[in-house]
């Protein structure tokens, strides 16, 4: 049986599902077997695992997936997750505002605000800072007036701040972040890497029909972090898993290219594989 070692951080919520899975027995049923480490925070190399092959599978935004291509990764994505990033502001602009954004110099606000946001954000000016917690900084000194995050940093931000959310990647119809797993793994166990997927909409779902308050309750109780984090997923419910769609891969890496971040165009029927099965017709 091929094993799925993965290694994420306990504190993105996108993780939960694996987590679920793992810990209440979804992955059992499915006789899939996963080896999974859990980092205590964002600060670890599971992106260089998956380069140097010491993980099958990754999650993340799918400019990541093309950087690894350039890398000389082979790998597919196999799915697409629920969107949570978010531009959030101090709690003092309004429609007059200059935007100022604390935002990674990688990642997706850029491609978002050339193709997706208002004319207001498409005139943001960028500062690059690489992580929320050095945003968090630049907006207690007021060097930005707005910053973009994922939960649970979005809940942090706000009770600090007061803040409001100025923009929300759900708004589109478009998928930007995914899983994707190692191609030679996809093609020696495609079924192994469907009932993985199986296994996390199990999970999401168990998760969504909960209450707010079980919510908080289980997050903390098996992804172990501080209530203050947990109490942020009261009312997080997981989008439905979907087959990775290649006009978004392909909207992607043009822009991609356009801006010298890849150097070639690559195929989308090579590197996309349907993770998630069709639904059979009752």
């Amino acid at each position: 049986m091929a094993i799925i070692r993965l290694h994420q951080n306990r504190i993105n919520p996108l993780v939960l599902p694996v987590i679920l899975a793992k810990e209440l027995g979804f992955f059992d049923k499915r006789k899939v077997e996963v080896e999974l480490r859990l980092a205590d925070d964002f600060v670890f190399q599971g992106k260089n695992e998956f380069l140097l092959g010491e993980v099958d599978a990754v999650m993340g935004d799918t400019t990541f997936f093309f950087y690894y291509l350039e890398e000389g990764k082979q790998a597919k994505i196999t799915s697409n997750l629920t969107r949570t990033i978010q531009l959030v502001d101090n709690g003092m602009t309004d429609d007059e505002t200059t935007f100022v954004v604390g935002v990674n110099r990688r990642g997706l606000f850029r491609f978002f605000q050339q193709y997706f946001m208002p004319e207001q954000l498409k005139n943001a000016s960028l500062k690059w800072l690489n992580n929320t917690y050095e945003r968090m900084e630049a907006m207690r000194k007021g060097e930005i007036n707005s910053l973009v995050a994922i939960e649970p940093f979005i809940a942090d931000v706000q009770t600090e701040f007061n803040s409001r959310v100025v923009w929300h990647s759900n708004q589109i119809e478009h998928y930007f972040v995914m899983w994707c797993f190692d191609s030679q793994f996809v093609e020696e166990n495609p079924q192994t890497v469907r009932h993985f997927h199986e296994a996390l909409e199990e999970a999401s779902s168990y998760f969504n029909q909960l209450s707010a308050e079980d919510k908080v309750i289980t997050y903390q109780t098996y992804a172990k972090v501080p209530l203050a984090k947990a109490e942020a997923m009261s009312q997080f419910n997981f989008e439905e898993q979907k087959n990775y769609q290649s006009d978004d891969f392909n909207l992607c890496q043009k822009w991609m290219k356009d801006e010298g971040e890849i150097s070639q165009l690559y195929e989308a029927e090579r590197y996309i594989f349907a993770g998630i099965e069709s639904k059979k017709e009752p």
